[in-house]
């Protein structure tokens, strides 16, 4: 299922996005990290159903105290959604295979999500809160190894 405009304003979603300038490409397998964001939109959009703001984003991530600093010189991808929220007891089991509150889901989007962006080398975060859900994903980068560049498409070319 690809989520298209037509969907988005059939439920009444709109969509806002932010692309900071000058931030440097991520190495990395394209395709994976798009699925991965994906699945964090899909679930985000399903999470409307009365509508609402999907905020998609790509910032750098500059040093300074606490969590900033430690996250420092990586990008963040951010998917902010204004639904239904998540429990605190469901947050600790969304990265779970096969965990899922919904009649049809698999449970499966979520944990893919975060095996792609741990074996990038990356961290996900999620936030929630009554009617704000907020992932954010940390990647480094730099790639610092030749096997890593060859294992994330370095040597084809691809950076995300």
């Amino acid at each position: 299922m690809t989520v298209t405009t037509p969907q988005l304003d059939a439920q009444k979603i709109r969509l806002i996005s932010h692309f900071e300038e000058g931030i440097l490409p991520v190495s990395a397998d394209r395709d994976q990290l798009k699925q991965a964001v994906f699945n964090i939109c899909l679930n985000a959009i399903q999470a409307m159903p009365n509508g609402g703001r999907l905020r998609v984003g790509v910032t750098g991530v500059k040093g300074g105290e606490g969590e900033a600093g430690w996250q420092a010189g990586k990008i963040r991808v951010f998917v902010e959604d204004t639904g239904i929220g998540i429990s605190a007891l469901e947050r600790e089991r969304i990265f779970d295979p096969f965990f899922t509150t919904k009649a049809e889901g698999t449970g499966i989007g979520l944990s893919i999500s975060h095996r792609i962006v741990h074996d990038h080398g990356g961290t996900i975060q999620v936030r929630s809160n009554n009617g704000s859900t907020m992932f954010e994903i940390y990647l480094p980068r730099k790639i610092s190894s030749s096997n890593d560049q060859e294992r994330f498409g370095q040597g084809r070319g691809d950076s995300a």
